[in-house]
C-alpha cells in the first residue's frame, strides 16, 4: 500500500516539473544558454523524483540510516564536483557548473535509494505500476485516502509558502546585494537546521504517531474499565513530547546565544574578508535566533501533525494560511524599512505565530489530565540562567579580545582564544544542564527509543 501510494508522486512531479520549467522558459531570457540550463535543472528535479517513492517507503519503515546515507554522498558529490567544475570552468560558467552539480546530486539519490533497496526493487516496481491494485474499488486509492492526501499536499504547499515567501519578497523588492547576503545567511542556517535539527523531528514525529497510537488504543480497550490505561499511555507521549521540545529548546538556545558572538569569526575564517567585513555577519547572528525557534517548531508542530485527527488537521491548515498572510504582509512591510534584518524578524514572528498554537493544540489534546502540566518542558530557570551566563561571556570575550582587533596580525590568535573560551563555557553549560535535566531528557529518549522499535 506504502509504494502503491508514494508511485503516485511520479506523475504528479513530473507535470509539475514540465510546468515550471515552461513557464521559467516562457518567461525568463529565451536565450540558449538559460534554455541550457532550464532544461539541465529540470531533469536534475525528474531525477530526484525518481528516488521518491523508495524514500517515502523507507521513511514509513523507519530506515533512517538510508536517508543519511544517500543525502550525504549526494551532497559530498555536489560539493566536490560543483568545486571542481568552478576551478575547471571559471566564474563565466557558474551557471552551468551549479546545474551539473544539482544534476549529479538528483542522480546519487536515485541510485543510492535504488541500492538501498536493490534486493526487492524488481517486486517494488511491479507492485507500483501493477494495473490490477489501481482500481477504483482498492482499499488503497479510496475516496478517504485521496481526501487525506490533498490534505497533506495543501499543508505541504503551505510550508513551502511560509519557507520561501521570505525569498520571494526579496527577490522583489531588494536589491541584489541585500539578496545574496539574505542567501548566505539562510543558507547557512539550514545548514544546521538539516544536519541538526531534522533528524531529531522526524525521530521525534515517529515516536508521536506510535505514541499517539497507543493513547487511541488505550482510549477504546478504556471504555467501561475507567480511564487508566489511557491515562498511562498519555504521561508516556506527554513525557517524549516535553522532552524532546526541551531539547530543542535547549539546543535552539545555545545557538541563539552562541551565535551573534562567533558569526563575524566563522564567516572570516570560512569565507574570508569579502563576507565577514559587510552586513552578512550581524545578520547571520540576527538570524541564530531564527534559528533557535525553527529548532522549537519543528517539535511541536511535529506533535501537532502527529496527534491530530482529521478535524483538527484541517483546522491547523487554515491557521497556516493565516500565518502565512500574515508572514507575507510583515516581510514586506519590515524589509522595506530594515532590509535583511527586517526580513528575518518577520521569519520570526511568523514562527512564534506556528509555535504559540502547537503549544495551544498540546494543551487542549492533554487537557483532560489533572497531572498535565503545560510548560514542563521549559527548563530550570537555574539552567536558564547558567545558559544565559555562558553566552554573555562568549559576547564579553568577542568585544574586549577580538573585535577591537580585527585589522591586526594577532586576530588568529586572538580568534582561536575566543573559539577555545567558548567550548569551554559552552561544556560548562551543558554539564550544568544534565546535571538538572538530564533525567527527564534521559527518560524521554527511553521512551522514543521504544516507540520507535
Amino acid at each position: 500500500a506504502v509504494i502503491r501510494t508514494a508511485g503516485l508522486v511520479l506523475p504528479l512531479g513530473v507535470a509539475v516539473c514540465g510546468a515550471v520549467c515552461g513557464f521559467a522558459a516562457v518567461v525568463g531570457d529565451r536565450s540558449r544558454d538559460s534554455l541550457t540550463l532550464i532544461t539541465i535543472q529540470g531533469v536534475a528535479a525528474l531525477l530526484e523524483l525518481l528516488g521518491e517513492p523508495l524514500y517515502i517507503l523507507a521513511q514509513g519503515r523507519l530506515l533512517f540510516h538510508v536517508r543519511v546515507r544517500v543525502e550525504a554522498a549526494a551532497q559530498v558529490g555536489k560539493a566536490v564536483i560543483t568545486i571542481s567544475l568552478l576551478l575547471t570552468l571559471g566564474g563565466d560558467y557558474a551557471g552551468l557548473s551549479l546545474s551539473l552539480a544539482q544534476l549529479a546530486y538528483g542522480g546519487v539519490v536515485a541510485m543510492g535509494y535504488a541500492l538501498a533497496f536493490r534486493g526487492e526493487l524488481r517486486s517494488l516496481l511491479a507492485t507500483a505500476f501493477s494495473r490490477r491494485h489501481h482500481t477504483t474499488d482498492a482499499p488503497e486509492h479510496s475516496a478517504e485516502l485521496r481526501r487525506m492526501c490533498g490534505e497533506f499536499t495543501l499543508q505541504a504547499a503551505e510550508k513551502l509558502l511560509l519557507a520561501e515567501g521570505s525569498k520571494m519578497v526579496m527577490a522583489s523588492v531588494e536589491t541584489s546585494y541585500n539578496q545574496g547576503v539574505y542567501g548566505m545567511v539562510s543558507n547557512l542556517g539550514s545548514l544546521v537546521v538539516r544536519l541538526l535539527f531534522q533528524p531529531l523531528e522526524e525521530g521525534a514525529f515517529t515516536a508521536f504517531v506510535a505514541g499517539s497510537k497507543a493513547v487511541t488504543a488505550a482510549e477504546r480497550e478504556a471504555q467501561g474499565k475507567g480511564g487508566k490505561g489511557r491515562s498511562e499511555a498519555a504521561k508516556a507521549l506527554a513525557s517524549i513530547f516535553h522532552g524532546m521540545l526541551k531539547v530543542a529548546t535547549l539546543v535552539g538556545g545555545v545557538i541563539a546565544l552562541f551565535g551573534p558572538s562567533y558569526a563575524y569569526t566563522a564567516l572570516r575564517l570560512v569565507y574570508g574578508r569579502r563576507w565577514s567585513d559587510t552586513e552578512t555577519a550581524p545578520a547571520l547572528g540576527v538570524y541564530s535566533s531564527y534559528v533557535g525557534l525553527l529548532a522549537v517548531n519543528g517539535i511541536s508542530e511535529a506533535f501537532t501533525h502527529a496527534a491530530a485527527d482529521k478535524p483538527q488537521l484541517r483546522r491547523a491548515n487554515v491557521a497556516l494560511m493565516v500565518f502565512g498572510g500574515v508572514h507575507i504582509a510583515l516581510s514586506f512591510s519590515l524589509c522595506q524599512v530594515h532590509g535583511t534584518r527586517g526580513l528575518i524578524a518577520a521569519d520570526a514572528i511568523g514562527m512564534l505565530l506556528r509555535i504559540t498554537y502547537s503549544l495551544y493544540f498540546a494543551h487542549h489534546y492533554f487537557r483532560e489530565f489533572e497531572w498535565y502540566a503545560m510548560w514542563a518542558w521549559v527548563p530550570h530557570w537555574k539552567t536558564v540562567g547558567g545558559i544565559v551566563s555562558a553566552g554573555a561571556g562568549a559576547f564579553c570575550t568577542w568585544g574586549f579580545v577580538v573585535s577591537k582587533h580585527l585589522d591586526e596580525p594577532s586576530f588568529l590568535p586572538r580568534a582561536g582564544g575566543h573559539v577555545v573560551i567558548g567550548l569551554c563555557l559552552l561544556c560548562g553549560a551543558a554539564g550544568a544542564t544534565m546535571k538538572r535535566e538530564g533525567r527527564q531528557l534521559r527518560e524521554a529518549f527511553r521512551l522514543k527509543q521504544r516507540k520507535t522499535e
